[in-house]
């Protein structure tokens, strides 16, 4: 955690193309996707990392973040791949005991 609003989980090993994330309480969402997420309890995530792509989460309860956010996708920093639908698109709440990757 970088403060309480961005979450950054850097992947170290060669060829690892997810990560296990914990998201604390809160609504999150994924820096690359633009997808949100509402975690309840807190818990632990298995989330996609493809190379360039490091999980990055944002608190969207921050308006600063969100700022960030939009300046760096305005600028091409960032593409939200699905940023057309980026406001109605929740993710599906999963189980924590599910093996399932989050589709962000």
């Amino acid at each position: 955690m970088l403060g309480a609003s961005l979450y950054v989980a850097p992947v170290m090993q060669p060829g690892v193309t997810t990560a296990r994330v914990y998201l604390p309480p809160g609504s999150w969402g994924h820096m690359w996707t633009g997808l949100t997420r509402t975690v309840k309890t807190g818990g632990y995530f298995e989330v996609p990392a493809p190379i360039g792509e490091p999980p990055v989460f944002y608190s969207i309860q921050c308006p600063h973040m969100n700022k960030l956010v939009w300046v760096l996708q305005e600028e091409g920093v960032i593409v939200a791949k699905n940023r057309e639908k980026k406001k109605s698109t929740k993710i599906p709440s999963l189980r924590k005991k599910d093996k399932k990757l989050m589709e962000f």
